[in-house]
């Protein structure tokens, strides 16, 4: 298993496809746990983009996971209040995709011999 935990939403658009590159080619059928924000700024993760790039290299999306929510606009706040209750984390497979700040994802590298990019 690998694991990029906040920290390849750093990188660039291209040192990221590097990085999964490099993960597709040299672990082949490993698992790779990633994790970051969903956000469409330049520099951040968007879900859409990033499903297209673990496709494009022939990733296999395992399972995703939603970790936080924005805590703006104030209506947000209601909500990720609620996540801190007790089995409040229940409640982030519920909410709308707009209110979803960080994700996990769960994906399986492609096997050895798979087309890769």
């Amino acid at each position: 298993m690998i694991a990029a935990l906040e920290c390849v939403y750093y990188l660039s658009f291209q040192e990221q496809g590097a990085f999964l590159e490099k993960v597709a080619k040299e672990h082949a059928g490993k698992i790779l746990l990633l994790s970051g924000p969903i956000v469409d700024y330049r520099r951040h993760f968007s879900h859409k983009r990033l499903m297209h790039e673990f496709t494009t290299l022939g990733f296999t999306p395992l399972k995703f996971y939603n970790l936080s929510v924005y805590w703006y606009p104030p209506s947000s706040r209601i909500i990720a209040g609620l996540i801190k209750l007790p089995l409040g984390h229940t409640l982030l497979d519920w909410i709308p995709e707009s209110m979803i700040y960080q994700r996990l994802y769960a994906l399986r590298a492609p096997k050895r011999g798979s087309d890769i990019r």
